[in-house]
């Protein structure tokens, strides 16, 4: 997938506020487009966002987002950035938590990922592979959700320089 950001910082916000809108399309002839909205929903408690989590994401995946919501707000003062994301015309529903001010790594939300792991189905081995080269890896950012096809997915995203322990 490709796209294209337009950002917008918004550090004053007291209300939901449109971050940023995101051209997206897959880098195929005739692949159609779709504009991402990503809201940046300030000032939200872990609490908050919990529910916020719970409403977008299944009952099996929801406790252990939490639970990685939950590691990341011990560590950092204040709120946790928080941004819902929305697309044009499809199911598209997702949330997006900022991970980096707490300074995780996956080592840090290992049992969490293997059960993420284990209940949307993704390969085992292809994890253990990644996970063995990445557990140092400073986390950046969540993302789960509903996917435009109405699927349930997580993402972890993290420094790739930070994957290559050996």
């Amino acid at each position: 997938m490709v796209y294209l950001e337009y950002a917008r910082r918004e550090t004053s916000a007291t209300a939901p506020v449109l971050l940023h809108q995101a051209w997206k399309w897959l880098a195929a002839p005739r692949s159609p487009a779709t504009l991402a909205a990503y809201r940046y929903i300030p000032g939200l408690d872990l609490e908050a966002i919990g529910s916020r989590i719970d409403a977008l994401c299944g009952a099996s995946t929801a406790p252990l987002l939490r639970d990685i919501a939950v590691l990341a707000a011990l560590r950092v003062p204040g709120a946790l950035m928080y941004l819902e994301v929305e697309e044009r015309d499809n199911p598209r529903a997702s949330f997006d938590l900022n991970l980096h001010p707490a300074q995780l790594c996956l080592g840090d939300v290992e049992p969490q990922l293997r059960g993420l792991v284990g209940r949307l189905g993704a390969p085992r081995p292809a994890f253990d592979a990644l996970y063995a080269r990445a557990r140092s890896a400073r986390l950046g950012h969540l993302a789960a959700g509903r996917s435009r096809g109405g699927a349930e997915f997580a993402t972890i995203y993290f420094a790739l320089g930070d994957a290559l322990d050996d």
